[in-house]
């Protein structure tokens, strides 16, 4: 038997507002990449975190930072903490999931990232990073934020030698 024609209806209308909720946060990861590959623009990536959302930065990065001040100073130390001159990020094969309420969500992606670091060593060297990102969102006012970030590097590989004989400078595998 047919569904009635305003069941079907709502049922697709929450199938869009979904599909909707996941887009609006591929833009929202899509406007992070850019404000982080913008040598870390503090202007643009803190309207996109929740005032108490954390950003854990597994090894060889380091540290948790959770609040609004502590993000700041995370982005603005970046290079001179973790060593991270400069970066183009790239996010690949997102896994999002909307809450059926549809005012939270998690995801996660890949990471692939050209990036140059600066060593204690005091070498300068292109490298390849790759990793997953895995992420916790809430809509505040119809808009998509973080809340929390967590970053795991698997590859830190030189761009010279390549990762055939394995991550270097202390990345998980």
């Amino acid at each position: 038997m047919t569904r009635p024609i305003d069941e079907r209806i709502a049922e697709l209308e929450r199938k869009i507002e979904r599909l909707d909720d996941i887009e609006a946060i591929k833009r929202l990861r899509w406007r992070y990449s850019r404000a982080c590959d913008d040598d870390n623009n503090v202007d643009l990536l803190l309207p996109m975190f929740t005032e108490d959302a954390e950003v854990v930065l597994n090894p060889p990065f380091s540290g948790a930072h959770k609040g609004h001040a502590a993000l700041e100073a995370m982005y603005r130390d970046n290079a001179r903490v973790n060593g991270v001159r400069w970066t183009t990020h790239y996010y690949l094969q997102p896994l999002i999931n909307v809450s059926g309420d549809g005012q939270t969500a998690e995801a996660s992606w890949y990471l692939w990232e050209p990036a140059t670091m600066d060593f204690p060593d005091a070498s300068n060297e292109g490298v390849w990073l790759a990793g997953e990102y895995f992420d916790r969102y809430c809509k505040i006012d119809g808009e998509w934020k973080f809340t929390r970030i967590e970053i795991n590097i698997r590859l830190m590989a030189s761009y010279d030698k390549g990762w055939a004989d394995g991550p270097i400078r202390g990345a998980q595998r």
